[in-house]
């Protein structure tokens, strides 16, 4: 399959590339702005049709993107993540994105569009989470994603191609961003610092991203394979344990900060993906324990950190 990617030279992008590639049946494209990192993916690039652009200049992609003819179009581009709870301004900038997207899919001939949703668009919720949950996004961010998956379906639906949409529970691993809780509190450890965190109360539901490029992969190669699918692991833990479980994996017995911080007003207390509705379409489920996750992101950072 021809398939266009946004969104490449993120965390999770990266992990889905590597999987596109992997058993060589896709032909891909990505589509990079000059600015970007392209650090997490500079060993692949040589296997990947590359065009040089920016998705807020899309009628400046139509020539490129026309000539790759796509039959896919996997979007999972997002700007301004860092600022995501601050700034709803500039979260509009990627619903026009997206809007701005679909039509230049479907004028290059794509006949599926697959976009990256988050656990944001459910908002707080006290109990376990499937897709037909109600959603009250509590956030920019969560709004701006639950508009753009909402815009994008409705185009889907009147240009009669294939439309899905992934709500991601919190992915770890290799290559994820340092400001994430589990890649700030390793790199703290590492560096032989005390992390400050919250009392750990939380249960949050942890997917591994190796996990999460799986599923995208299942959707992507399932024509059947339609509407909102969560991505989790099904399983939620205490922030402390998983702190706990970090610190055991760095230095036994390190002091931790717990409870230092205090909980923002728009904490999230309890995040569960109910993943049976991927499970059934795609026979996917999560396979890497928080375990061994966590071994391999420690690994990656012990690289990184030179520790």
């Amino acid at each position: 399959m021809r398939v266009l990617l946004t969104g490449a030279t993120g965390f999770v992008g990266s992990h889905v590339l590597a999987r596109l590639l992997r058993d060589g049946d896709h032909s891909v494209a990505v589509v990079l702005r000059a600015a970007s990192a392209r650090w997490r993916i500079a060993d692949l690039l040589g296997r990947v049709h590359v065009i040089e652009g920016d998705l807020a200049r899309a009628s400046e992609l139509a020539e490129p993107v026309g000539r790759f003819s796509p039959e896919a179009v996997l979007h999972l581009a997002w700007g301004h993540v860092a600022d995501r709870e601050q700034s709803p301004l500039l979260q509009v900038d990627n619903v026009r994105d997206t809007v701005q997207l679909v039509t230049l899919a479907h004028s290059a001939g794509a006949r599926h569009f697959l976009g990256a949703g988050s656990q944001a668009e459910y908002g707080p919720c006290p109990h376990g989470i499937d897709e037909g949950q109600p959603t009250r996004p509590s956030t920019p961010y969560g709004i701006a994603k639950l508009c753009a998956g909402l815009l994008a379906e409705q185009m889907c639906r009147a240009l009669d191609m294939r439309y899905a949409w992934f709500r991601i529970f919190s992915a770890y691993g290799p290559m994820d961003l340092p400001t994430t809780m589990i890649s700030r509190v390793g790199r703290a450890l590492l560096s032989g610092e005390r992390p400050a965190t919250t009392r750990g109360d939380q249960l949050w539901d942890y997917l591994y991203v190796a996990d999460a490029a799986e599923a995208i992969h299942g959707v992507l190669e399932e024509p059947a394979a339609r509407g909102v699918f969560n991505l989790g692991s099904g399983r939620v833990q205490t922030i402390r344990s998983v702190i706990e479980r970090l610190r055991d994996l760095i230095r036994p017995g390190a002091e931790l900060g717990l409870g230092e911080l205090a909980y923002g007003p728009d904490q999230l207390m309890h995040l569960e993906a109910n993943v049976e509705r991927v499970r059934r379409t795609i026979g996917w489920e999560a396979v890497t324990d928080l375990d061994t996750g966590l071994s391999n992101t420690v690994a990656w950072l012990r690289r990184v950190q030179g520790s």
